[in-house]
């Protein structure tokens, strides 16, 4: 096996336990600061109530003229304003109403390839050859 091999099933190793890992923290509350917000954790959406504790994967949706805080277990807080369904995230980071973060994606990605290649390259040595005695 390659060393790009072997170092891109590493960074895919860890980059899947890292994740495994981020989903486990679901320590979040909820605060419904005005109007009407439901939540659902995978059923049909009921009406949420401020305290509320909220698990990683659960959905918000925020009615118009409505606005949720959630806080999580760290004291990051993510407030919602726009009318929508949102998943709440294991860890606080930007508001994702559906999908991936490309951008962070492609650098992780960048990072790998870029370090695989390095490593692939460090032990080719051009070969000279050892001066002949005359």
């Amino acid at each position: 096996m390659t060393r790009f091999t072997t170092l891109f099933l590493a960074a895919s190793f860890a980059l899947t336990a890292a994740a495994t890992a981020s989903a486990q923290d679901t320590s979040a509350t909820l605060r419904v600061d005005q109007g009407t917000i439901m939540a659902s954790e995978g059923g049909s959406f009921a009406t949420a109530q401020t305290g509320q504790a909220l698990v990683a994967g659960s959905r918000l949706m925020v009615a118009e003229q409505s606005a949720a805080t959630v806080t999580y277990a760290k004291g990051c807080t993510r407030t919602y304003t726009a009318p929508g369904v949102y998943v709440v995230e294991a860890n606080c980071t930007k508001a994702v109403v559906a999908g991936t973060d490309w951008a962070s994606a492609a650098k992780i990605a960048g990072g790998v390839v870029i370090t695989a290649a390095l490593l692939e390259n460090m032990d080719k040595v051009d070969f000279v050859p050892p001066p002949v005695s005359r």
